[in-house]
């Protein structure tokens, strides 16, 4: 039954994503994404599902040092959690061979391990991005 409802709403939040593009909006969806990193064509294939109008879509890699990533769960408490701490190397090995090569998209990547996210260095390099005009696959950003 949790599957389902989890189903339900991504797919609502796909249908939001559709309202709120077509009406002008940007749209961040954080979501656990990883399930599709396999389909290089999720996208593109949710793009014409959904409806999407015709809108640049940029994916961001979010980055976080493995200890860093430990401590904030520890210090978080979720029960979702537990699994992950008492099985830290099999979760980490396998979060680390999980990764998004999506087409249809700009890839940028943002490196969360320090206690305070520099988001003005994040947006610095989307912008110089969008000056080039191309995608920068990879491109890093602390």
């Amino acid at each position: 039954m949790h599957v389902h409802a989890l189903l339900a709403d991504a797919l609502l939040d796909l249908d939001l994503t559709r309202d709120n593009l077509t009406a002008g909006n940007s749209v961040v969806l954080d979501a656990p994404f990883g399930k599709f990193f396999p389909g290089d064509d999720y996208l593109e294939k949710v793009r014409v599902r959904h409806e999407w109008p015709d809108a640049e879509l940029v994916v961001v890699h979010v980055k976080l040092a493995g200890e860093a990533l430990r401590e904030r769960l520890i210090a978080r408490g979720y029960p979702r959690d537990e699994w992950k701490l008492a099985n830290w190397e099999t979760f980490w090995s396998g979060a680390q061979a999980n990764s998004c090569q999506w087409i249809g998209a700009r890839h940028l990547e943002f490196d969360n391990s320090a206690q305070a996210a520099d988001v003005t260095a994040f947006a610095a390099a989307l912008a110089a991005d969008e000056a080039r005009g191309h995608p920068a696959a990879g491109q890093s950003v602390s």
